[in-house]
């Protein structure tokens, strides 16, 4: 049985046993404010995270990123490089992967990278010699100019993009320039692979407006020598006051992985996991249902001042499913998983500042209408869900108490945890 909920996919399924959020799990003290204060607070929390990530993609270094990847894709950055031959389009997607992340803190790049994924980046990495150059906006043909050259690829074009130019005025001055540079190398042999492959393990990237640096990426990674994938790998991604920083490790046996937004010294969202288990290329690349991958381990969730800790007994979980594994999946079925997980996981909303509980998280039976194709008709589905039970034990569903704040949060966390 596989958990599509969110938050016990990401708990539940991956067998996380977390600290909780009191010091004594048997007298775990809620918040003092009322219930609705505390529903009220964690709307706010949820709408001052989504008004950060706004923030971030409407600062200058988002919108310098933006026009430039804008340029880029519209008007073919290779098409006057003609060592390159064929599929520019996906060279060219793999390439800007790093600035798409930047641009729009995309969560699919930031769940890749976090999974030790560098897939993304292969492809052009394969092709750096054809690639290295300096490629130029040039205003008035509305095209990119390539001058073959040295060892980074360098990209000139104005920081504003043209939408404050129209032709006939004067062409605006290229001052913005995206380096790519500092590429090591090691060459390996993935399993779907035919050939062996150059797999990157150092590269930087920038992003210069005259003297001005608003965006600084670098990556590191390293390979295991039995099938060249990550063993380690990290990221760190800066734009002027905000930083991002992605670790991951995975050694077989156990697997770790971070995720860490912050502006200043406020942390904005954190995700970490820790975990034993089966983490070969073999098991990782299957379908996992519940519990084949991840044996134990410890997780911590956190956006802004609030966090999602507890505790999970993954054996007695595991073993209490898996009479669940082949049957129809129905109301009753659902309800009686609930029943599990509600007796062997405690999980609890919580404040960062005063680590007091906001609300008990709970597993209940879920349903939704899902469109059939075959029958043409909406089929209602039944699943594992989760809801917020406060101290004066009202229960309230998430989805209906979360704000779009919120909603981002856990789009965060499905991308995170691979579900």
């Amino acid at each position: 049985m596989k958990l599509k909920n969110l938050f016990f996919a990401f708990v539940a399924l991956a067998g996380f046993a977390f600290v909780s959020c009191s010091d004594d799990d048997d007298e775990q003290q809620f918040s003092t404010a009322s219930v609705e204060e505390n529903k009220a607070l964690i709307q706010e929390n949820g709408l001052a995270m989504l008004s950060e990530v706004k923030a971030i993609q409407s600062s200058p270094s988002g919108l310098y990123l933006q026009n430039g990847i804008s340029l880029i894709t519209g008007y073919d950055l290779f098409a006057n490089n003609t060592q390159l031959q064929g599929k520019n389009a996906e060279v060219l997607t793999s390439m800007i992967h790093p600035l798409t992340l930047a641009a729009d803190l995309n969560m699919s790049n930031i769940a890749s990278f976090a999974k030790g994924d560098v897939n993304p980046m292969v492809l052009y990495i394969s092709n750096w010699s054809k690639l290295t150059g300096t490629y130029s906006w040039n205003y008035e043909n509305r095209e990119w100019d390539y001058t073959k050259g040295g060892d980074e690829i360098i990209i000139k074009y104005p920081s504003a993009g043209l939408s404050i130019k129209s032709k006939g005025d004067d062409a605006p001055v290229n001052d913005a320039v995206i380096r790519f540079y500092g590429l090591k190398t090691v060459t390996g042999t993935y399993a779907w692979a035919d050939d062996a492959t150059v797999l990157p393990t150092a590269l930087k990237c920038e992003l210069k407006v005259y003297s001005t640096t608003y965006m600084n990426f670098d990556f590191n990674a390293a390979y295991k020598t039995s099938d060249s994938h990550p063993s380690s790998l990290k990221v760190n991604l800066e734009m002027q006051k905000y930083k991002l920083a992605i670790d991951a490790s995975n050694n077989d046996t156990k697997g770790s992985a971070s995720v860490k937004l912050t502006k200043g010294d406020q942390i904005l969202m954190a995700m970490k996991m820790d975990a034993k288990g089966e983490w070969t290329a073999a098991a990782l690349n299957t379908d996992p249902e519940f519990g084949d991958v991840i044996a134990s381990g410890n997780a911590s969730l956190q956006i802004m001042n609030v966090k999602v800790e507890g505790n999970v007994d993954v054996e007695s979980i595991n073993k209490a499913m898996a009479s669940y594994a082949n049957i129809v999946i129905d109301s009753l079925s659902i309800a009686a998983q609930c029943d599990i997980i509600n007796k062997n996981a405690k999980l609890a909303l919580c404040f960062v500042d005063s680590n007091r509980i906001i609300a008990k998280i709970i597993a209940y039976p879920s349903s939704d209408e899902e469109w059939n194709s075959e029958t043409q008709q909406y089929e209602k589905e039944f699943e594992i869900g989760f809801a917020f039970q406060f101290a004066d034990n009202s229960v309230m569903d998430s989805r209906t108490y979360f704000s779009e704040g919120f909603e981002l949060f856990l789009d965060q966390m499905e991308s995170f945890s691979g579900n």
